[in-house]
């Protein structure tokens, strides 16, 4: 028998689903909590007005009935020590009422913030700080990272909170944004953000400011994919800012975009083993080794069609386009940008101003180990210690090692050297690569004009305007310009690659 519904019928259902989203809305309690005036002696109508709130976690914990949509609010200025918040229903909404400073949970020894328990959908952490006593512990976790097979949390957001330490997260559809970690006085495990495990994809990191972690200030890894951290700040973090750790196994389809990354010790962004992602409109300056390295590993694997089962000379299928590098760099040993034994990369329309060495590094035992390999757009300016190396540089003398190499700016200051390779330390100027392999046949070798040191947007009178290549990227104009800024367009124009090697 068929079931038909007229329009009436329809425009029916749909006011009455309104009318019960609107009800279940009215029937949304808000819970006070103070350390500071609170009494758990108080009747459920009683904490339900800021001026008659409860006082402790334990508490809440105790309490039954609570459900979606309810509000937990912790007084501004109070703080509840040797205290873990667990929820204990699923869609609850943590955040703080009053003024001053934030809330406090304070762990003590434990967890400051536990979401593992069987509550963890669509849980809300909002305006909240949390803290621990020790120098090595983590402050939060969210999600079970230590079970690959747990799904973990799923659709949270946490918001607005400061974390006086790194954090774990398991989990998916999941969002954290405009939080502050800092781990000047509590390390964790050296890590800011740590995800981990297939169950963790299509997490949203925007606006967080992550500072002061002896590791890494993001680390996703083993088979974490589909996620975007974009519009962070990271700082004073020794082995990395943003790290895609496939290593030994495999990370696909993240987006690194226009975050601020500065005083990094050793690598900005790393890619391990990272396939079909996107380093796009990121701002650094100040760091040590490298600002953006792709290294892959022998061991790799392939989950949904993504990775290889060699990783060596695998090809990536992921780009780098439209990033600013300033300053940096240690010694000779350092690579601004560097490919080791990796293929598959567009390196499309970056900045890099007065970097101590290398500004571009492929580093191989074979040509086949760093295939399709694209060079186009960018704008190398100002090597501060020329020398053994010259700002591209090859581990050996093949002329045909990259699958285009053009459109791109060079100046150094009146010195010409422009490529050279590891093995004989021979130095060319553009027009003798020119003549000996035939590619970069429209890149140019002339000051780019930029504005500032600080500034690489383009003058009026640069020779890098409408002078590059339409690589699949927004551009104004009568062709693209060359280098990560547009002319007289503030900041990097960041869509989307449309092709990957002719891959949508």
């Amino acid at each position: 028998m068929q079931f038909t519904l007229s329009k009436f019928s329809i425009k029916k259902i749909i006011f009455i689903l309104i009318i019960s989203c609107s009800v279940q809305s009215a029937f949304a309690a808000t819970y006070y909590f103070s350390s500071s005036s609170g009494d758990d002696n108080r009747s459920f109508v009683q904490a339900q007005n800021p001026s008659t709130p409860w006082k402790t976690i334990a508490k809440f914990e105790s309490l039954s009935g609570l459900k979606s949509g309810d509000f937990i609010l912790f007084k501004k200025g109070d703080i509840w020590t040797s205290s873990t918040l667990v929820p204990i229903c699923d869609g609850l909404i943590f955040s703080n009422y009053g003024t001053g400073d934030l809330p406090v949970i304070d762990g003590g020894t434990n967890l400051a913030l536990n979401i593992l328990t069987v509550f963890k959908t669509n849980i809300i952490v909002k305006g909240i700080a949390f803290k621990r006593s020790g120098t090595k512990n983590i402050i939060a976790q969210l999600g079970n990272i230590w079970n690959s097979t747990d799904i973990g949390i799923t659709n949270c957001t946490i918001e607005n909170c400061i974390f006086y330490g790194g954090i774990t997260v398991q989990g998916s559809f999941n969002s954290f944004n405009n939080n502050i970690l800092d781990g000047a006085t509590n390390d964790g495990n050296g890590n800011g953000i740590w995800e981990h495990h297939s169950q963790c994809h299509h997490n949203n990191y925007t606006g967080n400011i992550i500072s002061n972690f002896t590791l890494r200030g993001i680390w996703t890894m083993i088979e974490t994919h589909d996620c975007i951290f974009q519009d962070n700040t990271i700082h004073d973090c020794n082995l990395s800012g943003i790290d895609l750790d496939g290593a030994y196994y495999v990370v696909y389809s993240h987006t690194i975009l226009n975050n601020k990354i500065y005083n990094i010790k050793t690598d900005a962004i790393e890619l391990e083993n990272a396939f079909d992602s996107l380093v796009q409109g990121n701002y650094m300056y100040d760091c040590g080794h490298s600002y953006i390295y792709v290294i892959n590993y022998a061991k790799c694997e392939i989950v949904n069609n993504h990775g290889a089962a060699n990783g060596i000379g695998a090809i990536l299928n992921s780009t780098l386009a439209r990033n600013v590098m300033i300053g940096g760099g240690i010694d000779f040993t350092s690579v601004a940008i560097g490919i080791y034994k990796a293929g598959g990369v567009n390196v499309f329309n970056n900045s890099i101003y007065d970097f101590q060495s290398r500004f571009f590094d492929l580093d191989y035992a074979s040509v086949s180990e760093v295939s399709m390999i694209k060079l186009v757009n960018n704008i190398f300016s100002n090597m501060k210690t020329p020398g053994w190396y010259a700002m591209v540089n090859f581990s050996s003398d093949d002329t045909g090692v990259l699958a285009e190499d053009d459109y791109n700016c060079f100046f150094n200051n009146g010195i010409s050297d422009i490529y050279s390779d590891r093995t004989s330390y021979i130095l060319n100027t553009l027009a003798q690569y020119q003549v000996k392999t035939g590619k970069a046949n429209h890149s140019i070798s002339t000051n780019p004009l930029l504005t500032t040191a600080n500034d690489l947007h383009l003058q009026k009178a640069s020779p890098c305007i409408d002078a590059g290549k339409n690589v699949g990227l927004p551009f104004t104009g009568k062709a693209p310009d060359i280098g990560a800024f547009e002319y007289q367009i503030c900041d990097p124009v960041n869509k989307p690659i449309i092709l990957w090697y002719g891959k949508e």
